[in-house]
């Protein structure tokens, strides 16, 4: 993977990870042959976190889009299945759902909308989910990983999300709109 943090990442369609020394730039368009499993699924999840990042590029320009700017996106259903969209605090796990798509609603434990991500991510990606959020706070740039975890059962989870700042009505950060989804690859007897 190559290095990079800069906004020129979003306009090819990339997104990064954030970290607190480093930021790795993934390119959501094509994901090199042998590094994931590909199959239909994860095709669809591509396309999620890389629409997204479209809607998101498209009304940014020259500084991070607004949530009045962005309004236009939340009417569109299919868009929003894999969609979320948080309203931040400076504490990432304190952060709380305003409102998410069906997909998001079906890998929580209970229903997000007005519960903090602390509360309904699941534990396995709950670290990595909080650390998202804070870098696309600190940076005002998208942050994205494509990565797995297990759940309790053993069953493994792969999932790809990203995490895109958005302004309030005034010019202070105040939203994250995201994508998230998730596949079950295979369950296995816990340990």
């Amino acid at each position: 993977m190559q290095m990079s943090s800069d906004r020129e990442a979003k306009k090819r369609g990339a997104a990064t990870v954030g970290g607190d020394a480093v930021a790795k730039e993934i390119t959501l368009m094509s994901v090199p042959d042998g590094e994931k499993r590909t199959t239909e699924a994860t095709g669809r999840e591509r396309r999620a976190t890389v629409r997204a990042l479209s809607d998101w590029s498209r009304h940014s320009g020259d500084s991070l889009p607004s949530f009045t700017e962005m309004r236009d996106t939340f009417d569109d259903a299919d868009a929003w299945r894999d969609r979320f969209l948080l309203k931040r605090d400076a504490i990432p796990a304190r952060s709380v759902f305003i409102m998410c798509g069906d997909a998001v609603r079906a890998w929580t434990a209970i229903p997000p909308v007005s519960r903090t991500l602390d509360e309904v991510v699941p534990a396995g990606v709950r670290e990595t989910v909080c650390a998202l959020c804070e870098a696309a706070a600190r940076t005002s740039e998208p942050q994205s990983a494509d990565d797995s975890y297990h759940e309790p059962s053993g069953a493994e989870i792969m999932y790809r999300c990203i995490f895109l700042p958005m302004r309030g009505a005034e010019s202070e950060l105040d939203y994250i709109m995201g994508a998230f989804s998730a596949k079950r690859t295979m369950d296995m007897p816990a340990p």
